[in-house]
Order: structure tokens, then sequence, then C-alpha cells
């Protein structure tokens, strides 16, 4: 893993006697999912109708079909979501439901760096939390933080700030979860 600390992508050619092809492979896979929902434009949509990412993020989390909709809170659903996009065998994530603070313990504890996935406490300690994955340190507002990627940011998909000082925990896949993903 102290290759993905260095580097995103990595490139290499696969060369024919008659043609030369380069292929990218990602060495944060689920991020990808992430920038293709931004993209997408992932978003609640107001009244009676669910964005369908929001409803399969539900249904992969386990949530009952009545809960399956936007308005239910969902970057723990999302979280999930994005790693069995990735390609990590849902079997290895049975432990971690709808609830932010269950990835507390998911793969291994690491430090904050690009792609990790990062719990914050929101409200008063012990209240709510949420769950997202780092992009990079920084300030706003003279206040230290980290930009993050993830779900259920001001109900959409993308990229927001958090202080540093609600930070729970910061955790990355397993090496089992890596292979999942072909990045091993």
């Amino acid at each position: 893993p102290k290759i993905i600390d260095k580097v995103r992508s990595l490139n290499f050619d696969v060369s024919s006697s008659h043609a030369k092809v380069t292929k990218t492979m990602s060495l944060t896979p689920w991020m990808d999912v992430i920038d293709e929902d931004i993209r997408a434009g992932v978003a609640e949509i107001p009244g009676p109708k669910s964005h369908p990412v929001i409803v399969e993020a539900h249904e992969i989390a386990g949530l009952k079909p009545a809960d399956r909709k936007d308005e239910t809170p969902w970057c723990a659903s999302y979280a999930k979501r994005v790693f069995v996009k990735a390609g990590v065998k849902r079997e290895r994530l049975e432990n971690f439901k709808a609830w932010a603070r269950t990835y507390l313990t998911f793969g291994v504890p690491c430090e904050f760096k690009y792609g990790c996935l990062c719990v914050f406490e929101r409200n008063a300690p012990g209240g709510d939390s949420h769950v997202t994955f780092g992009v990079r340190a920084g300030k706003k507002n003279g206040v230290d933080g980290y930009f993050c990627k993830g779900g259920n940011q001001s109900n959409s998909v993308n990229e927001s700030w958090y202080a540093a000082k609600d930070l729970l925990g910061c955790r990355w896949p397993t090496d089992e979860m890596l292979r999942d993903m072909g990045v091993h």
C-alpha cells in the first residue's frame, strides 16, 4: 500500500508488433466511482421521487424497501455502494450498514490521505456522524480541515470541507479489498 500513498494512477504500455496501446489503471478505483457520480449530478430529487443511485445505495446497505428513499440519511449507504461498484466483494462489507460510525472499523486505520475513508462527528459529541472520502487537507476561513468527496453532502455527491477537530478516524481498504478491486 505504500505506493498508493504516493501515486494515484499508473500508466503502462501493452505493445504488439502492430500497435501500441496505453491503459490507465487506477490505484483508488473507489474514488473513480465517486467522480463518475459527481459528473452525473447524483443528488436528492425534491418531492416524492428518489434518485436511483441513492435507492440502489440503500438497497446495497440492506435497508427495507420503505426506507430506500433519498430523504433517509444516505452517506453510509453510499460509501458501501462505492466499494461494491469498485469491485469489493459484498461479503467483505457485511458489517457495514447504513450508519456512518460503523465505518470506524472498516479496513485498517490510516493517516489522512487521498482516498481514505473518513468518519466525522456532526453536531454534539456522541451525536450524528458522517462518512466520506478524503481528497486533501486544507483551511477554510482559517480553520484546519479536510476536503472530502462523498454522498449526502448538501443532499448530493460532491466535494465538501470538514473541520479537522471533528475527524473521528481514517480507514483504508484491507489488502483483500484492494485485490478485489484489482489494485494489488
